[in-house]
């Protein structure tokens, strides 16, 4: 990884450490607990929005009006404005300051020629320490063809390459005017920020790194003609980057009013049934049982159909869900990739026409040739972390027992103890499954006959 990502990983870290921490898209690392898993359970920790919001110092201008005609660019002059306030402030050279580019676009507000206009390109890494991150910037074109710089805000999220989009005007008066700020930074890596401009000051709502290229999107979800803000906080590292193995998720900003606000995936409140199906969703995605999150939620829509705060509680998990079902069963490593999903009768039935020492083969047809091929103990940890989870909501589901069985054989080949328990908690279950008790022999012998 080069040196822009570790950086923003570690941003996003602490920044997220310091954010609102009640979305909780995906259980925290560890926070269900192992059972029984050595070393850490991989990383699924609660995605949310970093930073808390930063603002421009304002520049005063007139308000008056004129119109920029379509043949009439003004990117080069704001892009000689905007390298002049960086000039300025860093004390940069002509040469540094010569390779920065500028993006710019008209904003959306009646009655006033606005502009906003961003800096771009890896010459910002050649500025000074304290200055090496870019600046976004509003300016007006005034009646006598002068433009003025209104604000100017250096970006939280400092991309490398960053790209404007302007979301359409909200009010008949154009205010606040949003901007989004996408940027692309290291090898493959993704940043995002929302900018607000009132009229008069600039200042950053929200940002958002990602290791994959698309941090952020603007998507109309609710067809109500503005787009919503999603935040791609899915986990491309499972095994490794290249690997074809993701744990999709994301976090959804909706409109409230004026306002972007986040779509907590929390119980809703309401009479005991809303409450109680909202409740149990909200449990079933920190299990990561996506299909039972989504049947839960559709039930909790048909019990309050009018209800917005669960219509979009709804549509967040619905979205998470679907990507991660769409890749169960995928060809990159088809067990790891049911478990991401809480496809457990799946991921059981993948081992059913093999035999028992087959099943708990580490460098078995399970893994081989899939991307876990060298990440034995690391796949071993997803499957006993993720089971663990779906079996605290889910205690009767007896392929997560066989799951966690041949995790934590993953994780130690000498566990056919704890191994043989939840063999037998599964038989307890389902005591006709031939395959179950094929299991329950085997680990018994390798267990020195006893069981238990």
């Amino acid at each position: 990884m080069d040196a822009p990502s570790r950086h923003h990983l570690s941003r996003a870290a602490a920044a997220t450490a310091a954010a609102v921490a009640s979305l909780c898209l995906l259980a925290c690392e560890g926070s269900q607990g192992g059972g029984g898993t050595a070393g850490p359970t991989p990383t699924t920790s609660a995605p949310t929005a970093t930073g808390t919001p930063s603002t421009a110092t304002p520049t005063p201008s007139a308000t008056a009006t004129g119109t920029i005609e379509p043949s009439d660019d003004p990117a080069a002059r704001l892009r000689d404005l905007l390298v002049s306030g960086l000039a300025a402030d860093t004390g940069a050279s002509q040469a540094v300051l010569d390779q920065i580019t500028v993006v710019a676009l008209p904003l959306d507000v009646p009655d006033r020629d606005l502009w906003v206009a961003v800096s771009s390109g890896s010459a910002v890494y050649e500025l000074p320490l304290e200055y090496a991150r870019h600046v976004a910037g509003v300016y007006e074109r005034l009646s006598d063809d002068a433009l003025v710089e209104l604000a100017r805000l250096p970006l939280e999220s400092e991309p490398t390459e960053a790209y404007l989009e302007v979301l359409p005007a909200q009010s008949e008066e154009g205010y606040p005017a949003w901007v989004a700020v996408a940027g692309v930074v290291g090898a493959h890596s993704g940043t995002f920020e929302l900018l607000r401009f009132d009229g008069i000051t600039l200042t950053s709502v929200l940002w958002w790194f990602s290791p994959g290229p698309a941090a952020g999107t603007l998507e109309d979800l609710d067809g109500d003609g503005r787009p919503e803000v999603i935040l791609d906080a899915s986990d491309p590292y499972v095994f490794c980057y290249a690997c074809g193995v993701t744990a999709a998720a994301e976090i959804v900003y909706r409109w409230v009013g004026p306002e972007p606000e986040a779509v907590n995936l929390v119980a809703v409140e309401g009479d005991p049934t809303t409450a109680a199906l909202t409740a149990a969703a909200v449990a079933y995605v920190e299990a990561d049982l996506w299909q039972a999150a989504q049947e839960t939620i559709a039930s909790a829509i048909g019990a309050a159909p009018g209800n917005t705060d669960i219509s979009w509680l709804q549509i967040a998990i619905d979205r998470v869900a679907a990507a991660r079902l769409a890749q169960a069963g995928a060809d990159a490593q088809p067990l790891v990739t049911n478990v991401l999903a809480g496809e457990y009768d799946a991921a059981v039935d993948l081992m059913r026409p093999l035999d028992p020492a087959e099943v708990f083969d580490p460098f078995g047809p399970l893994l081989a040739g899939t991307a876990a091929e060298g990440w034995e103990s690391l796949a071993g940890e997803y499957l006993a972390d993720y089971a663990t989870r779906a079996l605290i909501v889910e205690p009767d589901l007896a392929s997560a027992y066989i799951v966690r069985a041949v995790g934590r054989m993953l994780i130690d080949g000498n566990a056919w103890a704890v191994a043989l328990i939840d063999i037998d908690d599964a038989l307890d279950i389902a005591p006709g499954d031939a395959f179950y008790q094929a299991l329950a022999e085997y680990a018994a012998e390798q267990n020195g006959g006893a069981r238990g």
